[in-house]
């Protein structure tokens, strides 16, 4: 089954610029801001407005994907004016900001940053809230002052320990990235929950992920799933998306594809590619709904429009497969060169073996090594075999045996049994590396061991010639007979020569399998099959044709 991705949140207010791992977390540097119109429905709530019993500000309230959170006083908004000046320099902290702010936005006079810096900061001083997160970030962003990472933390650290959830919010972040200061995850923790406290969804999907990974804290996926859950109820896309994950995998909650799938079903119609992704996976395989390939096929497309690569690989491959829709290789190879373009390792692989095989597009070999290659970088076992391959075998590119081991060594260490079986060939017949008996058994070993027949044929061979470890007969038969059963044509007639040998010879069993090797068509089967019938009678080769019987049903 295909990793279904989770996705996470590593801004400072703003839009997500998607990035891609295992967990697929998105990145941006970003901060936000209140909109005006928000601004203002906020602040002329008095709950909101004002300093509460205890002298600390009430939370106010920020738009995922607005500018810096702002402020305008309560009530009517003057707008700038000589009296609004007067306030201001007569000390008022809260005209102090109303005029930063009309400066700022152009409001009834010039828009001047450096002014309104100024003024922010004469409220900021002042212990006005709303001033001292908007300094912070000014000093964070170089707007009106200099680029000051020092004193946007000061100023986010003074509003936050007032209860200023954007502040919070920031101030984790810079711990988290180590902006300004120390990478400290804690610290970081601590401030993503104080804002996650103040009712921020952004700061309780960071704790999710933070609970999720053990960033700054200790693994637990129930954690994980009670944060996100609370950012999910809230609206954000992200934290539905790994909400659904966590349904769909069990983690830190009792697995429920349908579950998982309500979850991806609302990020993905909220414009989350990720979710739209795996919801295209789940109509795709059937997962917590009824398999759809058109509906598969559509989400795939809104996901791979985004630039989702993982999309894009299965939009091409759905054309590539003929799969939910008509084959058409021009599509199949649009969407693999999108996500071959985002780095998508199995796109670059299938875009070698389309130019490797002259599949949709024109054979061309030195345009398959480019793509392999690529793929290979990353760490592809596939893409590192081919390249192996084609350096030793294929005609058309200059072959080379070194570069050729060079990617068997790559792809063996990948898992590739070929690799592994090939390798021992090297070591063994001392071609291109020295010769070494024991490391070949060693790499024939791993290959028979993975299921390779040939290398399961070769380790048998080098155990019952005792060739680089000590002989076994018993040994050898046991490996011949693997490998025989997957139809390797000489491991049959070795088995069935042992078993006719010896002291107690198996005539039956061997007459069986060299019939075998004699129908792969091994050369010297049939008349080692001759001499061993010549040794039996009718009853031994009736015992013979059971074995034979059994063999094919073994072999089904």
């Amino acid at each position: 089954m295909r990793i279904r991705y989770k996705s996470s949140s590593d801004l400072i207010r703003g839009s997500v610029d998607t990035g891609r791992d295992p967990r697929v977390r998105p990145e941006g540097d970003s901060f936000r801001r209140l909109s005006l119109a928000v601004a203002i429905a906020l602040l002329t709530q008095p709950a909101l407005a004002g300093r509460g019993a205890e002298g600390a500000i009430e939370h106010e309230l920020a738009a995922p994907s607005g500018a810096l959170a702002g402020h305008e006083p309560a009530g009517k908004n003057r707008g700038f004016s000589l009296l609004l000046v007067y306030d201001a320099e007569a000390g008022d902290a809260e005209a102090q900001f109303e005029l930063a702010w009309a400066y700022d936005k152009g409001i009834g006079t010039d828009e001047d940053n450096a002014l309104a810096a100024e003024w922010y900061a004469k409220s900021a001083e002042q212990g006005y809230v709303y001033a001292q997160f908007a300094i912070g970030w000014m000093h964070e962003k170089g707007v009106g002052v200099p680029v000051d990472h020092i004193e946007a933390i000061r100023w986010y650290f003074s509003a936050a320990s007032q209860g200023h959830a954007d502040a919070q919010y920031n101030l984790a972040y810079k711990f988290d990235k180590g902006i300004g200061v120390p990478k400290d995850d804690r610290v970081a923790f601590d401030w993503y929950l104080r804002a996650a406290q103040s009712g921020d969804r952004e700061a309780k999907y960071a704790l999710g992920l933070r609970y999720d990974d053990g960033i700054g804290v200790a693994e637990d996926n129930e954690e994980a799933v009670r944060w996100y859950t609370e950012a999910a109820e809230a609206g954000m896309a992200q934290a539905q998306n790994n909400l659904g994950v966590m349904y769909a995998t069990g983690e830190g909650v009792a697995r429920d594809e349908a579950e998982a799938v309500r979850w991806y079903t609302e990020a993905a119609e909220g414009g989350e590619s990720e979710a739209q992704d795996n919801l295209a996976r789940a109509y795709d395989k059937g997962n917590g709904t009824e398999a759809d390939k058109a509906a598969a096929l559509e989400w795939f497309r809104r996901a791979a429009e985004q630039g989702n690569a993982d999309a894009q690989f299965s939009l091409g491959w759905a054309y590539d497969s003929a799969d939910g829709t008509p084959e058409d290789d021009d599509e199949a190879v649009r969407w693999y060169r999108a996500a071959a373009a985002q780095g998508h390792k199995r796109a670059q692989f299938n875009l070698g073996w389309m130019h490797e095989h002259g599949e949709g597009v024109e054979a061309d070999a030195g345009a398959a090594l480019d793509w392999y290659e690529q793929a290979a970088v990353q760490g592809d076992g596939d893409a590192q075999l081919n390249l192996a391959l084609m350096y030793q075998f294929d005609e058309r590119v200059s072959q080379d045996l070194r570069l050729a081991i060079r990617w068997y060594l790559a792809a063996a260490a990948s898992g590739s049994a070929l690799a592994q079986n090939n390798l021992g060939y090297f070591f063994d017949a001392g071609e291109g590396l020295p010769e070494n008996d024991a490391t070949a058994v060693e790499w024939y070993q791993r290959a028979a061991e993975a299921g390779h027949r040939l290398g399961q044929f070769n380790y048998a061979l080098k155990l019952e010639q005792g060739d680089g470890i000590a002989a076994n007969r018993d040994e050898a038969m046991r490996w011949y007979r693997k490998a025989g059963l997957q139809g390797e044509p000489d491991a049959r007639y070795r088995l069935g020569l042992l078993m006719s040998e010896g002291d107690a010879p198996d005539l039956a069993g061997a007459h069986a399998w060299l019939m075998l090797a004699d129908e792969s068509g091994h050369a010297e089967a049939a008349g080692a099959r001759a001499n061993v019938e010549a040794a039996m009678g009718a009853e031994g080769l009736a015992v013979a044709g059971e074995r034979l019987a059994a063999l094919r049903g073994e072999m089904e």
